[in-house]
């Protein structure tokens, strides 16, 4: 695919900085209403375990949904649409007639891998802040 291969791989390597990058500020600070949730969970008798297992749950409910929407959308447009801008990129946009379409392939190793890569990386990035502000103490995080 010579420097149509080139264009894909940089939009992917910046779909996985652009990623990692959300990672990385979801770790790297709770925002002060969670802090605020987080400590009137407490306030009320709640443990440190019970929110994280609430933070778990609640984070694997939207990462997963949000995977299986991410599948049916890019489903639709690649076997529905003929992945009409994707298509132009990889094939050109010649004057030539292509009448190349897109023959349905499932591959579930291929979206397992998805899957393992996408969902624990983002469990893990919503449950460690959820610790760090579940083990301050309720006074400081409500004054």
């Amino acid at each position: 695919f010579n420097y149509k291969g080139g264009v894909f791989l940089s939009l992917f390597i910046v779909s996985i900085f652009t990623f990692f990058l959300i990672i990385y500020d979801k770790v790297s600070n709770v925002s002060s209403l969670e802090l605020y949730e987080i400590a009137i969970l407490k306030a009320l008798g709640w443990k440190i375990e019970d929110i994280i297992k609430e933070k778990l749950y609640e984070s694997l409910i939207i990462s997963i949904f949000a995977y299986t929407i991410g599948i049916i959308v890019a489903l639709f447009f690649v076997y529905f649409l003929q992945a009409p801008l994707l298509k132009d990129i990889f094939l050109g946009h010649s004057l030539l007639e292509n009448n190349f379409t897109f023959s349905f392939y499932f591959d579930i190793q291929t979206l397992l891998i998805i899957f393992l890569l996408t969902v624990p990386i983002y469990l893990f990035a919503t449950i460690i802040p959820s610790w760090r502000a579940s083990i301050k103490e309720v006074d400081e995080v409500i004054r």
